[in-house]
């Protein structure tokens, strides 16, 4: 990250020294219109300056968390922040690598699996989506909250491809063992309308 400071020094001096160079132009100048002129380009120059570096200092950012940190808690880390963003398909293909380079034992390793599940599932990639899913529901504690919702999703994703049973069943353990409002319930009561 030190070469991100020296850019950033580097556009401050740059701003410094189109400031001096104005200030001279106007105490030496006879000629106005010149001196504004001058001015003028020296911004666009500053302005040119800075909106190139943000691309590298960027570039400079993701070649350090790819150089230090590869490890699965980084994968995760920086998956969840595009899933948050509603980027899934950054989301996912970073979640991926976490899932490869992380160890089973490891606090977040489900959780990825649930994270991914929803990019799939917002992408239409059903099948993921219950592969991702089942794996989520079969490493987590049956009774959390995610799990039980985990059923719904994945039974959402049955009924999308087809496989009623296997979404009347997810559904109707949803229902059964959710503790979410009316509201939710009810959405998935109309699902099983449609099977």
């Amino acid at each position: 990250m030190d070469i991100i400071k020296q850019l950033e020094d580097l556009l401050k001096n740059l701003k410094r020294i189109s400031w001096d160079i104005q200030q001279t132009l106007e105490d030496d100048s006879t000629n106005f219109s010149e001196t504004v002129d001058i001015g003028i380009e020296l911004d666009k120059i500053l302005k040119l300056t800075a909106k190139t570096l943000e691309p590298i200092k960027a570039i400079l950012r993701q070649k350090a968390l790819d150089i230090n940190n590869q490890d699965g808690w980084s994968f995760y880390a920086r998956g969840r922040a595009e899933y948050l963003k509603k980027d899934y398909t950054s989301s996912i293909s970073d979640l991926s690598q976490g899932i490869k380079l992380s160890n089973q034992d490891t606090s977040y390793y489900a959780e990825m699996f649930f994270r991914r599940a929803y990019g799939y599932l917002v992408q239409r990639s059903y099948n993921e989506a219950i592969s991702d899913y089942s794996s989520y529901i079969e490493m987590s504690d049956p009774k959390a909250d995610t799990t039980i919702d985990a059923y719904r999703l994945r039974g959402y994703c049955f009924m999308q491809v087809g496989k009623k049973s296997e979404a009347a069943y997810d559904l109707n353990y949803y229902l059964a063992t959710s503790q979410a409002d009316e509201i939710s319930k009810q959405q998935v009561r109309d699902w099983l309308l449609y099977l």
